[in-house]
């Protein structure tokens, strides 16, 4: 019992988990806006590609 109690309150890992989390919610928003304009986002290169192309 006296062991658990000591994982409870034990902080040595919580900076990295959080983050960890940041990272997460970094990723899903990434991914999220990349679903959500995803077609706009290859327009934009295309138009970028094409201008390049006639320089």
């Amino acid at each position: 019992m006296r062991k658990m109690g000591s994982l409870i309150r034990d902080s040595r890992g919580q900076g990295m988990i959080e983050y960890a989390v940041i990272i997460g919610v970094v990723i899903v928003v990434a991914v999220a806006l990349v679903i959500l304009f995803g077609s706009q986002i290859e327009a934009l290169f295309d138009s970028v590609t094409s201008a390049l192309g006639a320089i």
